[in-house]
């Protein structure tokens, strides 16, 4: 159990002590007085137990490597599938919730267009009820998109959209009237922007994110495009006050938010990590010094085998 630098030391430690017992060996006990040992056999003794302490040590330690790696990615597996539950079990809270929602919302959605049809064209109220009915029909278009099932793909190829016109579109149905949003493409040389086609989980956890940024954002979000050989980058880049120091470690597990005041229930994030995950996405964030970055990654080989498109 003891890590590659435990394991070298403590070899290093017993060869020593054979060396120093080999350059100064003493006589075995015998009946008559002491027996001397030859030289050469002191040496090859010396040779014997240096090659079986080291090659002992490196055997133990590749055992025992071998173990960490099973462990950690027993772990992993372990972490992948509650995960998986945890979504499974959202999956079917946000299908109950659909079918519950559905007739209070109706009624909220009769009550808005009665009072705006009422409302006088400069009463000052009318440009409040006109934000609630276009929030109604926004949380009407939410439920039914839940229960939607996803529509045949086979036409992809001929569907797909630069990387860059698929965020942008995503991320202008969340727009704030104060905050500029800004999508660029930084392409290595000899490269062409990644194109793919959208599903549904993509356009949901891509737009938590960017939500999330036009949310925070004081004056603009921005969202650049990089792709090389190797991988496929999308940063997103805010001017907000960053993520809070209690939260930056754990962001991505679910339940954890620091807007529970304002109706926040930390799944947003959750649930966009463990759908980018589907991808191939690594999700990494950071506190810039003029707000926050978002980084997704996808190797490659994720990318080709999500979206269809090779990179080499």
């Amino acid at each position: 159990t003891l890590g590659l630098g435990s394991t070298v030391l403590l070899s290093l430690l017993a060869v020593a002590t054979i060396t120093f017992l080999a350059l100064v060996p003493g006589p075995l006990p015998w009946f008559d007085g002491g027996l001397p040992l030859p030289g050469l056999y002191v040496a090859a003794v010396w040779a014997a137990l240096s090659m079986a302490a080291i090659l002992i040590a490196a055997y133990a330690w590749r055992v025992a490597e071998e173990t960490r790696r099973m462990t950690d990615a027993l772990g992993a597996a372990q972490m992948a599938l509650a995960r998986e539950q945890e979504m499974s079990a959202l999956g079917a809270l946000a299908t109950a919730a659909a079918h519950e929602l559905g007739s209070p919302l109706a009624t909220i959605l009769i009550t808005a267009k009665e009072m705006l049809n009422e409302l006088d064209d400069d009463d000052p109220l009318r440009a409040e009820a006109q934000v609630m009915l276009d929030q109604a029909l926004r949380c009407r278009t939410i439920l039914a998109a839940i229960g939607r099932r996803r529509d045949h793909d086979e036409h992809a190829p001929f569907v797909r959209a630069p990387l860059s016109s698929v965020l942008r579109e995503i991320a202008e149905l969340y727009a704030r009237p104060l905050v500029t949003l800004e999508v660029t493409s930084r392409i290595a040389d000899g490269q062409e922007e990644p194109t793919l086609m959208p599903t549904p989980e993509f356009r949901h956890a891509l737009g938590n994110i960017l939500n999330n940024g036009l949310e925070f954002a004081r004056s603009k979000l921005q969202v650049v495009v990089e792709k090389d050989s190797r991988e496929v980058r999308v940063v997103i880049r805010d001017d907000g006050p960053g993520f809070a120091p209690e939260v930056l470690e754990w962001l991505g597990e679910p339940y954890l938010s620091t807007r529970r005041d304002n109706g926040g229930l930390g799944l947003g994030v959750f649930i966009a990590t463990t759908l980018l995950a589907r991808t191939g996405a690594a999700l990494h964030v950071e506190n810039a010094s003029d707000g926050a970055v978002v980084t997704l990654r996808w190797p490659s080989e994720a990318w080709r085998r999500s979206f269809g498109e090779n990179l080499g």
